[in-house]
Parts: structure tokens; C-alpha cells; sequence
């Protein structure tokens, strides 16, 4: 749980994190409409605020 009390949550399916008054009728990715969420632990939390949300995804190209 953060400080507040707010609990935070991940989607299993996308990634996407916040917390649950940001979901979807309390249950969905507000992202991706899933309902594949997980209460995400304090170590979670701290490094998610690290990081910008949905930040692009990188991937390595082929050597040329």
C-alpha cells in the first residue's frame, strides 16, 4: 500500500499500473479492459514512480 493509503495496481495484461480509483468500475484496466489486475507491492510502487507511464517500448535492430 503507498502512503495515503491508496492501493496501487498492475494489469497482468498490458502493464498498465495506478491506482483503484483509476480503474474501471473498480476491476478493469482502464488501458486495455482487462480484468487480469494485481495489487502491486511497495518496491513496485517506488520504482514505477521512477519510471514515465507507458514510456515507448525499445527494441535492439538487427546488425547491418
Amino acid at each position: 500500500m503507498l502512503k495515503g493509503g491508496l492501493m496501487a495496481y498492475k494489469c497482468l495484461n498490458c502493464g498498465w499500473s495506478g491506482h483503484w480509483y483509476e480503474l474501471i468500475h473498480e476491476t478493469m484496466c482502464p488501458y486495455c479492459r482487462c480484468s487480469a489486475m494485481r495489487v502491486r507491492d511497495n518496491q513496485d510502487s517506488m520504482n514505477q514512480m521512477m519510471q514515465p507511464a507507458f514510456a515507448p517500448k525499445t527494441t535492439d535492430s538487427p546488425p547491418q
